[in-house]
């Protein structure tokens, strides 16, 4: 799993700009006149630079999040495969199954337009079904 930082916590700004000082100062008709100029500007920067901070916090942490799904799918997909393993259609033996697909293969269809063998359907649903329809004469 990648490694969880939380840089989110440290980031904060190097310069004293609170809130209330901008409004205030945004009410008293602030100006280039003012000599505060150079503390505005360096208040700037530094919110600038704390923004990209985020914006690469925000970043990283979408990409890990990626990560994360897509170890979830790869998951996913080995618990499919074992449920299939698990599967009751597969504790049947051979030979019953081949029974049963000689039941179910009893007529075979060939008109000029359609085709329709069972036996290929059946080939058709896994390896394991395909050779044992495949070495079953009975079934063609």
């Amino acid at each position: 799993m990648p490694s969880q930082s939380n840089n989110v916590g440290s980031v904060s700004e190097s310069v004293q700009c609170k809130k209330s000082s901008i409004l205030d100062t945004l009410r008293a008709n602030f100006g280039t006149y003012t000599s505060d100029i150079t503390h505005a500007s360096q208040c700037l920067i530094d919110a600038e630079r704390d923004v990209q901070r985020y914006d690469n916090e925000i970043q990283k942490l979408e990409a890990d999040i990626v990560s994360l799904r897509n170890q979830q799918q790869r998951i996913y997909r080995r618990i499919d495969q074992y449920r299939s393993l698990l599967a009751p259609i597969r504790k049947l033996p051979p030979e019953v199954l081949g029974h049963i697909f000689s039941l179910i293969c009893t007529e075979n269809v060939a008109a000029v337009s359609k085709i329709d063998c069972p036996a290929v359907h059946l080939s058709h649903v896994c390896a394991g079904w395909r050779d044992l329809a495949r070495t079953t004469p009975s079934l063609w």
